[in-house]
């Protein structure tokens, strides 16, 4: 699949197979570490949107050929909150930080009220180490920690390098240095991730919300209605589908738009299919530059309950 990126040309897959997935032993029969998956993806294409509408309408007429008659569309869009958070003003290490969150909001909502006082992080720091850190000349920070760590007569544990540790610490005496968060900025960014409503009404909500705050995303919106209304023209039925501006699915790879399909039988916890757009993907295992990529899988056992009605 990357060699099929690195020519350029559009390129589209499916596969049907065995999946194996670290998950604590609960005793779930829905989650299983073995289980058959059977997946579709799509890189490369022409027209991103509109490959994104079509791997969303293939995925709802398959669980709907194999009997299932109920069942929830939910939508998301990584690309709204990562315009927002360039639309807001901060270092860019804090916006790396807060995208590496996003896809588990207890841990987003943590890195956001450490971002409102990042003073604090630098505590359990000694001042004489961190005032000898300057964020601004990184590649003296290594041999300042060497010497601090001789000067105490420690040693670095475990499997973390110097290098890790400096880059670590680096960026934790930039913060004591930085002004915090501002409360409306964090307060913004809350509300977003609370906003979920009917996918139609959903940019007039986050509109709303961002004309109170003096702020524009650009095309970002316009973006996520043309996808909505291409998601419709396949023939897919998006007045109950459900938008939530803080759901980004449960792997980081994730670049921009997702989506799940839910059984009443299940619930919404445990997703039938789901998918979405992942354009970093391809680089991160091999190919020379980024491909854009969209895909969906389903777990067919949990479809196949869902179908007997659990």
């Amino acid at each position: 699949q990357a060699r099929a990126g690195e020519t350029g040309a559009a390129a589209r897959f499916c596969y049907d197979g065995v999946i194996f997935r670290y998950q604590p032993s609960t005793g779930d029969l829905t989650r299983p570490r073995e289980f058959r998956q059977a997946g579709i993806e799509s890189f490369a294409a022409s027209d991103p949107a509109k490959a994104e509408a079509e791997i969303v309408a293939l995925t709802v007429e398959a669980v709907r050929a194999a009997g299932l008659r109920a069942f929830k569309l939910r939508l998301g869009d990584l690309g709204l909150i990562n315009a927002l958070l360039d639309a807001i003003e901060m270092p860019d290490r804090w916006r790396r930080r807060l995208r590496h969150h996003f896809w588990r909001p207890d841990a987003f909502r943590r890195e956001l009220a450490r971002l409102a006082r990042p003073a604090e992080a630098s505590k359990a720091i000694p001042k004489s180490l961190l005032d000898a850190l300057d964020p601004n000349s990184p590649a003296e920070a290594e041999p300042v920690i060497a010497r601090h760590l001789e000067a105490k007569g420690l040693a670095v544990a475990g499997s973390r390098t110097v290098s890790e540790l400096a880059e670590r610490l680096l960026d934790i005496s930039a913060d004591a240095r930085a002004k915090p968060l501002p409360a409306r900025s964090s307060e913004l960014l809350d509300a977003f991730l609370g906003i979920a409503a009917p996918a139609r009404k959903a940019t007039g909500a986050l509109r709303t919300l961002l004309e109170r705050h003096g702020l524009d995303l650009g095309s970002a919106l316009d973006v996520f209605d043309r996808r909505l209304d291409l998601i419709a023209e396949e023939g897919v039925d998006i007045a109950g589908a459900e938008f939530s501006a803080g759901f980004g699915r449960s792997f980081e790879y994730y670049s921009g738009f997702v989506f799940e399909v839910a059984a009443p039988a299940l619930g919404d916890a445990t997703p039938i299919g789901g998918g979405g757009r992942y354009d970093g993907l391809m680089q991160a295992i091999g190919s020379k530059r980024k491909v854009p990529a969209v895909g969906a899988a389903i777990h067919t056992e949990r479809l196949l309950l869902a179908v007997r009605g659990g």
